[in-house]
This record gives structure tokens, C-alpha cells and sequence, in this order.
């Protein structure tokens, strides 16, 4: 019984050994995979980064020219008034 044993342990041992290439090639497949995702993960970030900025740009530059258009309005309105008051002037 012992020598049975003795060779079902061998025999899974041996079996281990045959299939441990494959878990070290699966192994560094994944961490392969895992690189490739690490650096899928640094590229969008930058990315979402570099739109992050272009947004603030673009909030900058709409205030920016809501603020001109403003100021644009308050001249239109002054002329008007000036208007008025030369036509009620002549």
C-alpha cells in the first residue's frame, strides 16, 4: 500500500512538473497583459489630463468673451443713449 502511494505521489508530482512551463508561460502572459494595461492606464490619464486642460481653456476663453460682450452691450446702450440725447438736443 505504501509503494502505491509512493507512486500516486510521484506520479502527481511528475505531472506538476510537466504542467509548471505552462503555468510559467500563462504567468508571464498575464503579466504581460497587466504591463499593457498599466500603460493603456498612464496614456488616459494624460489624456483625460490634456482635455481637463483644454476645458479650463475653454471656460477661460467663453468668459473671457461673455465679458467683451458685455462691455460690447454697455457701449451699444451708451451710443443709444447718446443718440437720444443729440436727437432731443437738434
Amino acid at each position: 500500500m505504501m509503494n502505491n502511494l509512493s507512486i500516486v505521489v510521484a506520479s502527481m508530482r511528475n505531472e506538476e512538473l510537466e504542467r509548471l512551463p505552462q503555468i510559467t508561460e500563462s504567468l508571464k502572459g498575464l503579466n504581460r497583459e497587466i504591463t499593457v494595461i498599466k500603460e493603456k492606464s498612464v496614456s488616459v490619464y494624460k489624456e483625460m489630463n490634456s482635455v481637463r486642460n483644454d476645458l479650463a481653456k475653454l471656460q477661460e476663453n467663453v468668459l473671457y468673451t461673455l465679458s467683451q460682450s458685455m462691455k460690447l452691450s454697455e457701449v451699444c446702450n451708451l451710443l443709444i443713449i447718446a443718440r437720444v440725447n443729440l436727437y432731443y438736443i437738434n
